[in-house]
């Protein structure tokens, strides 16, 4: 009885979602894959979550589905109920009301290949190529493999290949990771439980103003040293310090 009001509560508070959270608990790599994907796609993690849960799919295999969604600037979930009915990525595309060229430029570049999408995705965030993604997965690796050779490699400073080897011996991502002192658990949350959203350093934009005339090659401030004048960056040589603003001339 408790547990019926405690289910109802539930429902009443965060609706299909909070259902179909309690009905299936996810790995660490799938928080973890959650997170690239919305982040690639520049949406809410809740949105794929929910997703996710109401398809009750495999979150690798909704790749093409957020694409579509993403490149169509179309609601996801009417992306999905569509595909849901058994309509091919064009008819979708079609239904949405996206171009047919625009819709075969896009399927041309992978745009809606679930493999490509994903080698993007974890290219974007963590440093390992194409084909040392494609290795592994000739060697077996599925997507999560990937994703779980390339962490625990790049927090570990070990290869993602020789990550593998060892998964494969471990036949456990939770065991390979402990093996090599790496804690998944940090990496699919922040403090509190929530799930982590951050972008690696490389993706960041720094901000600030650049008034050189010249092409700039970073958006802040600079000081130039000289005794002499700047090469319109506000960089000049000499053992006297000045300051500029990129306009190319100091005073020692």
């Amino acid at each position: 009885m408790i547990r019926v009001k405690l289910a109802a509560i539930l429902i009443a508070i965060f609706g299909t979602f909070a259902l179909s959270s309690a009905a299936r608990a996810e790995t660490l790599l799938e928080k973890i894959a959650t997170v690239i994907i919305a982040d690639h796609f520049g949406i809410d993690t809740r949105e794929v979550i929910v997703i996710r849960d109401r398809s009750q799919s495999d979150i690798y295999e909704l790749a093409p589905i957020f694409s579509l969604s993403h490149h169509g600037r179309c609601d996801v979930d009417r992306v999905w109920q569509l595909r849901r009915q058994g309509l091919g990525w064009g008819q979708v595309a079609h239904e949405i009301g996206m171009h047919p060229g625009t819709f075969n430029k896009l399927r041309k570049s992978g745009a809606f290949d679930r493999d490509r999408i994903w080698y993007t995705a974890i290219r974007e965030r963590y440093p390992i190529s194409t084909d040392s993604i494609t290795m592994l997965r000739r060697r077996g690796g599925t997507l999560e493999d990937v994703l779980g050779a390339v962490i625990v490699g790049s927090l570990s400073g070990k290869p993602p290949a020789q990550v593998y080897d060892r998964f494969v011996t471990e036949r456990s991502w939770d065991r390979t990771a402990s093996y090599y002192r790496v804690n998944l658990d940090s990496v699919a949350k922040a403090p509190g439980g929530k799930i982590k959203s951050t972008l690696r350093p490389g993706n960041a934009k720094v901000k600030g103003k650049d008034k050189s005339k010249g092409k700039p090659e970073f958006n802040f401030k600079n000081k130039s040293s000289g005794n002499g004048k700047g090469n319109g960056k506000g960089v000049g040589k000499g053992n006297g310090k000045s300051q500029g603003k990129g306009k190319g001339k100091g005073k020692g």
